[in-house]
């Protein structure tokens, strides 16, 4: 019996049978595979998704106690029946003071009904002697935070006041600062505070 020693080939070289013969051929190796090279811009452009779905998700998380901007119908409600009830307590006339301390008991809660209380009750007693008429129109109600049954507003009223004795009218306006809670249905003022 012959012996026939095959020496070992090393991994990286193969060999094929020619057809027909015996013999191996030695294949050659594949050529080396070229380094994987990342353009700066594909780098670029992950790290700018990345930043970007970070910012999502960080507003998103933020943004859940505060519905103001995605709730287009409560923030609208909030914003209508405050600015509404703004108008009526801030309108009157010196001979008639009575349907305004009635809005007010309407619309004020908690804090607000002394802070209007701080007043309104000295502006009355102005108006009496200077005939005054105080016509109030919301230029601008805008809700800051809403969450849940809780809101802020930060409230633009455009006013003109006339003097009876006198006959002249002045326009100005006033800003207010506003918290608000909804309670039976309706928004009803928390606080108020003149900026």
């Amino acid at each position: 019996m012959v012996r026939v020693h095959v020496a070992a080939r090393p991994p990286t070289q193969r060999a094929r049978v020619v057809a027909g013969t015996r013999r191996r051929v030695p294949v050659p190796p594949p050529p080396p595979a070229k380094p994987v090279r990342r353009s700066p811009l594909i780098l670029f452009a992950v790290a700018v998704i990345l930043a970007a779905a970070g910012v999502c998700f960080t507003v998103a998380r933020t943004t859940v106690a505060n519905t103001a901007v995605v709730d287009a119908g409560a923030t609208a409600e909030v914003g209508g029946q405050v600015g509404q009830g703004l108008e009526r307590v801030f309108t009157f006339r010196f001979d008639n003071p009575e349907p305004t301390r009635q809005a007010a008991a309407e619309l004020f809660t908690g804090d607000a009904t002394g802070q209007y209380a701080g007043l309104f009750d000295p502006a009355v007693a102005d108006a009496a002697k200077q005939r005054l008429e105080l016509r109030s129109k919301v230029a601008v109600a805008g809700v800051t935070m809403l969450s849940g049954d809780r809101a802020g507003l930060l409230v633009f009223l455009d006013q003109s006041i006339t003097r009876g004795d006198t006959g002249a009218t002045r326009s100005g306006g006033a800003q207010l600062s506003v918290t608000a809670v909804r309670a039976d249905g309706r928004w009803r003022v928390d606080t108020l505070q003149a900026r």
